[in-house]
């Protein structure tokens, strides 16, 4: 018996499994992901991101172009995802600041 008699057509078939495929890896990526973005949102709560974030809102551009020297490189103490943290001098008390544009 021929499986083309029966109704099977291996190209259709072929075309739904890569498909299939393709969704299951599409959502486990999205999962992944999901997790990633709660993780990061944990650890930015559980290192003190969000009084971070408040006392960068007090400066503005011009004040931060002052204190890095005009965001000098030899004032940069790291660089990540989330941009590149200056070390600053605000008020004669040094401070280390994070910085994106």
């Amino acid at each position: 018996m021929h499986l083309h008699m029966i109704g099977y057509n291996p190209t259709t078939t072929k075309t739904c499994r890569v498909e299939s495929i393709e969704k299951f890896t599409h959502g486990i990526f999205r999962l992944k992901k999901r997790k990633l973005v709660k993780l990061k949102e944990q650890f930015f709560q559980q290192n003190g991101g969000l009084l971070l974030q408040q006392q960068i809102a007090n400066y503005t551009v011009e004040e931060l172009k002052n204190a890095t020297n005009n965001f000098d490189e030899c004032k940069i103490l790291g660089k990540g995802d989330q941009g590149t943290v200056y070390k600053i001098v605000a008020e004669g008390e040094e401070l280390s600041h994070p910085t994106q544009f």
